[in-house]
């Protein structure tokens, strides 16, 4: 891991990942290296700080939500398979799918109303359920050469996400108890 002081933040390069952070948040990004492969470059986490300027510059109805992951992504690069899996995950977790249909995914309030952020209400079926659709988009993204968001073709999240599968297939099926933290990730140019 490097660390190196960068306009009064840190710049951190971990597995590949590059992350950017401190006062200013024009250096709040993630960009996952994506050579060889066309899309959007960059990811953003919106945070309290840059959510309000972000909306306020921003139409999030080009963009559309992924329920498995909190990546909200330009609507014009979303295909059929994409958009049926994000249904059954608002079919099979209406929680999440309300969060998704109230706004609350790009509200201040409700994003950061706990120190710990919304808590997605799940079971370890959501995390089997999000690697396949991960490993799917890397197995895609990878041999079209084109990705709908950047993390999509981040090797060490696919790597996760099989290790997870075996876990799950190795344990007879039982889906292991699964807690996740929502966070959202705007992909961008």
């Amino acid at each position: 891991m490097r660390l190196r002081s960068m306009a009064g933040g840190l710049l951190w390069l971990f597995g590949g990942i590059l992350i950017a952070g401190g006062q200013s948040d024009d250096l709040h990004w993630i960009k996952y290296p994506s050579p060889g492969s066309e899309g959007p470059l960059h990811q953003r986490q919106l945070t309290s700080e840059n959510v309000t300027s972000w909306l306020a510059t921003n139409d999030v109805n080009q963009y559309v939500l992924r329920l498995d992951d909190g990546a909200l992504m330009p609507a014009s690069l979303v295909g059929d398979k994409e958009r049926a899996w994000q249904q059954w995950f608002g079919r099979k977790y209406p929680e999440v799918a309300k969060f998704r249909d109230d706004g609350d995914y790009v509200d201040k309030d409700a994003l950061f109303a706990t120190e710990n952020g919304y808590e997605i209400p799940a079971d370890g079926l959501f995390h089997v359920a999000h690697c396949i659709a991960l490993l799917r988009r890397y197995i895609d993204s990878t041999n079209a050469k084109s990705h709908v968001c950047p993390r999509d073709t981040n090797s060490f999240h696919a790597e996760h996400c099989l290790e997870a599968l075996e876990e799950f297939a190795f344990n007879d099926g039982v889906p292991l108890p699964y807690n996740h933290r929502w966070s959202t990730d705007v992909c961008f140019t």
